[in-house]
């Protein structure tokens, strides 16, 4: 719950707490300076909201955001001495915005899986027996060090977030057993492939290797783009509507 203060000139404070959520309007005032703010005290930028002093008005839109909403409205109250209001808020859950999460773990999923197969298909097509680290392997090195770093991150943060908050850490914890379990299989897979190979079936048994770099990137990349582009609703309001019921 997040729990606003705002000061307007010397004499007016917003701050967090109690009572009624129903009043149309809030009307604060000392001397000739007043302010008119809808219940969330926001100047929304019509009608007679605004900051005034000495019969001007100096602000006429003020509004909150938080990840681009308003926030929702707890409680509002006003002082009998018209010097005070006492406003509380509650952002709603952030991961329930239009453009969710999925998306941007998309655009970095789907490039990687490619990224991460490109370096497998530069190790097959430019690995010879002659020895050349910064013309055949370097090159794919940085590729799949490229690979990885806009793979696990968003792979983690993509194995978690239809979970509720309180799941994070056992989901999390069931995605690094997953990692490493494929991590055990991939190792055993390549030493499988390099088992026993001679200096002439050097080069065949490490192509083995390699389109397994491809067929993983690849497939990161196929998998990944059947994301959800938007993640369920999971915001606040059910919870707000009971505490101002």
């Amino acid at each position: 719950m997040k729990k606003l203060t705002l000061a307007a000139a010397a004499f007016v404070a917003l701050t967090g707490s109690a009572i009624a959520a129903d009043l149309p309007r809030l009307v604060l005032k000392h001397d000739d300076a007043f302010m008119v703010t809808d219940r969330r005290g926001d100047f929304p930028g019509v009608a007679e909201f605004g900051f005034y002093a000495g019969g001007t008005r100096f602000l006429n839109q003020l509004e909150l955001r938080v990840a681009s909403r308003r926030p929702l409205l707890l409680n509002a109250t006003v002082s009998d001495d018209a010097l005070q209001a006492v406003i509380e808020l509650t952002n709603a859950d952030v991961l329930d915005t239009e453009r969710s999460a999925a998306l941007h773990q998309r655009r970095l999923l789907i490039p990687g899986g490619l990224v991460w197969a490109l370096s497998g298909v530069l190790l097959i097509n430019r690995v010879t027996l002659q020895p050349d680290y910064v013309g055949h392997y370097l090159p794919s090195v940085i590729l799949s060090g490229l690979g990885v770093a806009l793979c696990l991150p968003q792979l983690s943060s993509a194995a978690v977030q239809g979970l509720p908050p309180q799941r994070f850490g056992s989901g999390s914890a069931v995605s690094q057993a997953v990692r490493n379990l494929g991590a055990t299989l991939g190792v055993a897979a390549a030493v499988a492939f390099t088992a026993g190979l001679t200096s002439a079936g050097a080069l065949a048994a490490f192509h083995h290797v390699w389109w397994l770099l491809v067929v993983s990137g690849v497939s990161v990349s196929l998998l990944t783009s059947r994301l959800p582009r938007r993640v369920a609703n999971r915001a606040t309001v059910p919870a707000v509507a009971e505490v101002l019921a």
